[in-house]
């Protein structure tokens, strides 16, 4: 067995024991510092192979398209209304809205092309940092100035990545897609400024997603999306991630 594919177990079951406590918001809480504990883990046992240019401030990577789990939104949309005011929700639901209303459906070359900003970013800092995605966890840069360059010029993309800090990510989302096909749910990825325009909205959000109901349809990204293709053999005994640039034309 693969070092990914124990991240990937590890992942699935941890979303399994969080689905027997209902996805109450306790039990999301736990679930999300699992698997940052899982990644940082991993990270750590990497060590200078694992070594990136990010740091705290730098928000290039912050114009680009998110996808997520519904698990990773409905953690994202707990905290919010346990730590947020009311004016302080009142002001990110009026961005989440007005960009959704630009953005919804694009593609990552769209996103990156038009440079929107995430509504999450405030004052150049992840408002949720503690539970981002598993994706901009993932997502990582070697130089700041290919970033930089990026951020100017989208379709001339040149960043160095390091493959191993992004597959260590990618593959816990892997299983946490897993781990929701086991128990009967979607597979499907949503875009997160779409999902979050739910879930702030929505009353009872968890229990209603809990229930079956496809509140979260609309958020999802296409079948053939490159980053949904990168998880297409989800449904049979598929646990690893593959690189969704192998999917892009």
């Amino acid at each position: 067995m693969s070092y990914f594919r124990e991240l990937s177990e590890a992942a699935q079951f941890r979303t399994r024991a969080v689905d027997r406590d209902s996805f109450a918001e306790a039990a999301l809480d736990s679930w999300v510092l699992t698997l940052e504990d899982l990644g940082a883990g991993a990270v750590c046992d990497c060590r200078d192979s694992c070594n990136t240019a990010c740091h705290e401030g730098c928000s290039f990577c912050c114009h680009m398209r998110v996808v997520a789990t519904v698990p990773e939104v409905l953690a994202i949309a707990n905290e919010i209304r346990l730590h947020w005011d009311r004016r302080e929700i009142s002001t990110l639901t009026d961005r989440i809205e007005i960009l959704n209303s630009k953005s919804h459906g694009q593609s990552d070359e769209e996103w990156g092309i038009r440079r929107y900003r995430c509504p999450l970013l405030v004052d150049g800092i992840c408002s949720v940092y503690n539970t981002r995605p598993l994706d901009c966890r993932a997502y990582n840069s070697q130089s700041v100035s290919a970033c930089r360059d990026a951020w100017k010029s989208y379709l001339e993309w040149d960043v160095p990545v390091n493959q191993h800090v992004l597959a260590i990510y990618k593959n816990l989302q892997a299983g946490v897609l897993n781990g929701l096909v086991s128990m009967g749910r979607s597979s499907r990825l949503v875009e997160l400024t779409a999902a979050l325009n739910i879930a702030l909205k929505v009353e009872q959000v968890v229990e209603k997603w809990r229930d079956g109901e496809p509140i979260f349809e609309e958020a999802e990204i296409d079948p053939l999306d490159p980053e949904q293709l990168a998880f297409t053999d989800i449904e049979g005994s598929k646990v690893e991630w593959v690189p969704s640039d192998s999917f892009r034309d």
